[in-house]
């Protein structure tokens, strides 16, 4: 298939291409990652998600890029287009958000985006909404709850995408205040820690699966050990 390069490039190449285009893509939308971990994040795309998009890389990559903005997975995204297209729950909890936050909640052009299957522009429309931050901001759990609802997802997943709102603002400024320059600062550690974690899930997942799959092949062995040795052999 033809992905970020042309016709008659080998591999290597169409890898090379991809990672310059995937680094140069982070460098003009100001994501906080590379290249690689961008084209990462793509790779572990639902087949699913995926498919909706054309299987298009580009379109692949900013959906990927705006669902990393606005701090959640590509999966979650695409849940939430499906919430948004539940009219009557969404609008309605949409309305109450707004009366429990004081804050215009106006989620009108991210439905139809998700209606468009643009779920990029979906996720910047998500994020530029006051309200999210005015429910974290007067701590108000039940308006939490009520943002939450109107794009269905749970509380926790409406807190990461706050926690990455306040890290996109505070980054974009010029000057900072001495608490602002902290709260960044606590934000970047908070994010680092994430990734760390995340990718420590990654390599147990790797060898979990590994495991799995050779766990009848070192039956065999330790039988036929057992055999040829004697006694009882224990692999792990």
């Amino acid at each position: 298939a033809l992905i970020f390069g042309s016709q008659g490039q080998d591999a290597g190449e169409l890898l090379d291409t991809a990672v310059k285009s995937a680094d140069t893509y982070a460098k003009q939308n100001r994501l906080s990652m590379s290249g690689n971990q961008l084209l990462t994040k793509m790779s572990n795309v639902s087949l699913a998600v995926a498919t909706n998009l054309g299987k298009n890389p580009k379109s692949l990559m900013a959906a990927v890029a705006a669902a990393t903005k606005l701090g959640v997975k590509m999966e979650t995204l695409n849940s939430i287009a499906s919430s948004l297209l539940d009219f009557e729950s969404s609008i309605e909890a949409e309305m109450k958000a707004q009366v429990l936050t004081g804050k215009r909640l106006d989620l009108s052009r991210a439905r139809a985006f998700a209606m468009q299957g643009e779920q990029g522009k979906m996720a910047e429309e998500i994020g530029k909404q006051e309200a999210v931050r005015e429910a974290f901001a007067t701590k108000n759990v039940i308006a939490q709850k009520a943002v939450a609802d109107s794009l269905g997802i749970s509380i926790d997943q409406l807190a990461k995408i706050n926690q990455q709102n306040e890290l996109n603002r505070l980054s974009a400024k010029k000057y900072l205040s001495a608490e602002e320059a902290i709260t960044l600062e606590n934000l970047k550690r908070q994010d680092a820690a994430k990734l760390l974690f995340d990718s420590i899930n990654r390599v147990k997942d790797i060898l979990i699966d590994a495991a799995t799959v050779l766990t009848p092949y070192l039956d065999k062995f330790a039988q036929f050990a057992a055999t040829r040795f004697g006694g009882n052999v224990t692999l792990f």
